[in-house]
């Protein structure tokens, strides 16, 4: 297993020609200096914050087939690595009406941050799995 704070590489990459699988939700996980609060975290616990269970299913499969797998190891609230970084909703300011702390004055500097550290890198590593 790589792993990064951005991505976790499960299973063995030399065997990527039978199947490359990507996990794109696969933690909850707030990186530092991000910080939640006891609302904030409650979210991170749900389906908003990542996919309870993918990354378990991901990794047993890679496993059984030899094969491996790209997981994002931080929540989808910080960057959404399924979204293109131009949409609107590829970080989320609010949930269901509960503005989050740690994405309340997303700057434009933060945004690029926030680009450069996770959601490229684990775009690298897929396609490194892939090339």
């Amino acid at each position: 297993m790589i792993l990064n704070d951005a991505v976790e590489i499960a299973g063995d990459r030399h065997h990527t020609r039978r199947l490359v699988v990507t996990c794109e939700h696969a933690s909850n996980r707030l990186p530092m200096p991000l910080e939640a609060n006891e609302v904030d975290t409650q979210w991170l616990q749900t389906h908003w914050g990542w996919d309870p269970g993918a990354a378990e299913v991901v990794r047993d499969l890679v496993e059984r087939k030899a094969s491996a797998a790209v997981l994002s190891r931080f929540s989808r609230l910080v960057c959404d690595p399924n979204r293109s970084p131009f949409e609107e909703d590829w970080i989320r300011r609010e949930v269901e009406g509960h503005e989050l702390l740690f994405n309340a004055q997303l700057t434009p500097e933060e945004r690029a941050r926030r680009k450069r550290l996770y959601y490229e890198p684990y775009h690298t590593e897929i396609d490194r799995c892939l090339s």
